[in-house]
């Protein structure tokens, strides 16, 4: 990463002691956003066309009427046909630089993964086919509170393209967004104080956040969300696989632990319990593709019971 960003010139000593100083996976792939290689965008397009002077100088000076300064910018030979095309990539030079700002995007995705809710709808049609999942055809939690099983069987659903999944700014929506905006407005300098640009600057602001952040940090926290849940099911599950081994059924009796074969092997102890040959998942919520990670729970458990089991046919005395 800082030589990524070192070849491209671009790597000052306050950038590398931010990096070197990153305290979360999030807050590096942040701070790298902005330098990380990408295909060519509509704002590295409009760079090229000679139009960052005319989203800096809006930006600079919001008295300016953005029709008439950008009728200055017009160029057929660079692909600026109009006022209008000019305006559009100064407004798209502004969201990539808005939408790449490390803090803005941490300070968004922490008060979003604290105030989301994930919303779940039916896709048309799908209601038969879907019928296990009704219970969510229309279901609404928030991201923060939801519990593990419930979190992975709606994106079961969605991967099964029986659900879509949204995720709202809060309990009122609208007003979510239209807060999201103003944290971004306010971090680029910019109100409605009835200049020439203030409207059109503001709606930049809108454009970053509805376009651009919302997308990029609803897949953030659900990719963050999906793997919190995935462990704390396998956790869960070896919990209770555990308990399972360890349980006690009743006093004066030996302690025999059975394998999977059904043979029962005597343990020191006073205490017996026989296992089922293949104990099922406490957490029925796990996905299939999550079987992988259970079995090497399961694996774990069975190597700790063959150390503590001893030969069935030892006996005291003999």
């Amino acid at each position: 990463m800082l030589a990524s960003i070192g070849e491209q010139g671009k790597l000052s000593d306050e950038l590398r002691n931010d990096i070197l100083a990153a305290d979360t996976k999030s807050r590096l792939e942040d701070l790298y956003l902005p330098y990380k290689p990408k295909r060519r965008t509509r704002a590295q397009i409009a760079r090229e066309a000679g139009l960052e002077p005319l989203a800096d100088g809006l930006l600079a000076d919001p008295t300016q009427d953005p029709q008439t300064f950008a009728a200055t910018f017009v160029d057929a030979d660079k692909g600026v046909a109009d006022a209008k095309s000019a305006l559009e990539g100064a407004r798209a030079i502004l969201m990539e630089r808005w939408g790449e700002d490390a803090a803005l995007v941490g300070e968004l995705r922490t008060w979003l993964g604290e105030t989301g809710v994930i919303r779940a709808r039916v896709a048309e049609g799908k209601e038969t086919e879907g019928a296990k999942y009704r219970d969510y055809f229309e279901h609404a939690e928030a991201l923060a509170k939801i519990p593990s099983h419930r979190l992975l069987a709606l994106f079961r659903a969605r991967r099964e393209e029986i659900l879509f999944l949204e995720l709202d700014p809060g309990s009122d929506a609208e007003a979510g967004h239209q807060y999201a905006e103003g944290r971004v407005a306010r971090k680029a300098g910019i109100a409605d104080q009835g200049r020439a640009a203030d409207r059109w600057l503001l709606d930049a602001c809108r454009l970053t956040w509805r376009a651009k952040l919302h997308t990029h940090l609803l897949l953030d926290l659900f990719n963050q969300a999906r793997e919190k849940a995935e462990a704390e099911a396998i956790a869960v599950f070896g919990d209770n696989l555990k308990d399972l081994l360890l349980a006690r059924t009743g006093p004066g009796h030996p302690h025999r632990l059975q394998d999977r074969r059904g043979r029962c092997h005597r343990q020191a102890g006073r205490h017996r319990h026989h296992l089922p040959a293949r104990a099922a998942s406490p957490v029925g919520a796990v996905a299939a593709d999550d079987q992988a990670a259970v079995r090497q729970a399961q694996r774990g458990t069975d190597r700790d019971r063959q150390r503590h089991c001893q030969p069935r046919n030892r006996q005291a005395g003999r």
